[in-house]
This record gives structure tokens, sequence and C-alpha cells, in this order.
């Protein structure tokens, strides 16, 4: 796969054009280490860097590999392993990779400075940002909020869940379901249990930036004494729904 910068805007990976932003001092043909611009011309995909804690094993057609706690990228110009994956317990001038943000859930290295030319610059990847400020030189791409469906209390009807989900994704969202969203248990979306542990992981899941019950009733109320709000504390996010799914919202606030 090949990858062009075109404008400062703009990334485009074969036939895809995405919004981007790139380094602090735009596009430059002379990149150099600390310049804060991004390269210009065209690069290959590498490899794709993920966080497998956080966001399991993506399906992808490029070589992938799981970041650990001790990677770093090297981005000192005197060093022999400039511009490549480094143990984060040397000494070198490095990048670290793994983050306590979420800017690096996701890296895809690219063909820059293969050679490893001294002073040419390093560790320019393509990651994630909350935002599209400019970076210190490598391209960034906002990941979509996620959202989620769940079925805290009464069963529903997969279908009709799964087709007005897509104004939801309409709306520029990443629509997720709980692992038991349309499961039955008599008049129920599932067990007890089973509902209850959609929802914690839902609440816990920082990335996850709302909850979308799919409907009301009284399930809801025989599990809301399960739930542990203190990750949500300190991760807040929008409980959408209506009904009992009110006393959903309501403990979230007075716990």
């Amino acid at each position: 796969m090949i990858i062009h910068v075109p404008n400062k805007n703009t990334l485009i990976i074969d036939d895809f054009k995405l919004k981007c932003c790139v380094g602090k001092s735009g596009i430059n043909i002379n990149k150099k280490e600390g310049d804060h611009s991004t390269p210009k011309g065209s690069f290959n995909l590498r490899k794709l860097y993920f966080r497998k804690d956080r966001i399991g094993i993506p399906k992808c057609k490029i070589n992938k590999k799981i970041i650990k706690q001790d990677m770093g990228w090297c981005d000192d110009p005197n060093d022999k392993k400039y511009n490549e994956e480094i143990k984060t317990n040397n000494k070198n001038l490095r990048e670290n990779l793994y983050r306590k943000d979420h800017k690096y859930d996701y890296i895809i290295s690219i063909s820059h400075n293969e050679k490893k030319i001294p002073g040419k610059g390093s560790a320019v990847f393509i990651h994630l940002t909350d935002n599209y400020k400019p970076t210190a030189g490598c391209i960034v791409l906002k990941k979509k909020d996620s959202i989620i469906i769940l079925s805290p209390s009464g069963r529903v009807d997969e279908e009709k869940v799964r087709e007005n989900s897509k104004i939801l994704e309409s709306w520029g969202l990443k629509v997720e379901f709980g692992i038991y969203t349309f499961d039955i248990h008599n008049k129920l979306a599932g067990k007890d249990e089973d509902r209850a542990s959609d929802l914690q992981q839902a609440l816990d899941n920082p990335n996850i930036k709302a909850i979308f019950c799919s409907r009301g009733g009284y399930g809801l109320v025989r599990i809301i004494d399960q739930l542990d709000f203190t990750k949500f504390k300190q991760n807040p996010k929008w409980i959408v729904g209506f009904s009992i799914c009110c006393t959903l919202a309501f403990n979230s606030l007075i716990l």
C-alpha cells in the first residue's frame, strides 16, 4: 500500500482519501530531525504496531506487532539503531511506543529514511489523535467516537436495532454491540449476570463515548445494584435511554 500526503489536511492511501493533520512546520521534502515537519513524498506502509491490551488483534493485511512496555523507537542520529525499533531499557534517545494515552493504540510505520541517514528524520508514524492539532512530524488521523448499544432490560428485535443503528453510523459514529445485546432469556435480553457484565464493561471502557440502551423495562432494576461506577466517574460518558433506563443515568450522577 502506498501513501501520499498532497497537503497538510489530506492523506491518500491507494484509492482512499482521509482527513489528517501533519507536522507544525508543514510538509518538507528535506525533512530533518527535530524540525517538526512531515516528509514530502510517497511511502509504503511497513508495519502496524498495536496495543492488544486495549483493542485486541486488528484484522489487516500488513505485518503487525503487539506494543509491549519495553518498546521504543530510536531518534538519536548518532546511534547505529537510529530510526528503528529498540528496547526502552537502552540509553538511546527514543520515542516510547507504550503510552498512557491512546494516541499510540495503533501506529503504522512508513518507509521514510529506511537507509537511516543521520539527521534525516525518525519515528514518522501514522497514528491516532483526539483532535487535529499539528504534530512533531507524524501524520495523525482522528479515530471515530465509539458508542455501544446494549439491552440491559427486555429482549429486542435484532434486525430492527441493527437497521436503526445505521442512523448513528451516518453521523460518523462507530457503532458497537454488547456480547448479550441480542440474547434472549425469557422476556429479558439474557440472564441478569450477562446483562450486568455487558453494562459494566461499557461503563469501564474509556474508548466508549456513549451507551445507548435499546429499550426500557424493569430488567435494569434487577442488576443496577451490581454495577460499579468507579471507572465511569474517571471517564464519564453519555447514557442514552428512556423509561427505567433513566435509573442508570441517575445512579451515575449520585454514586
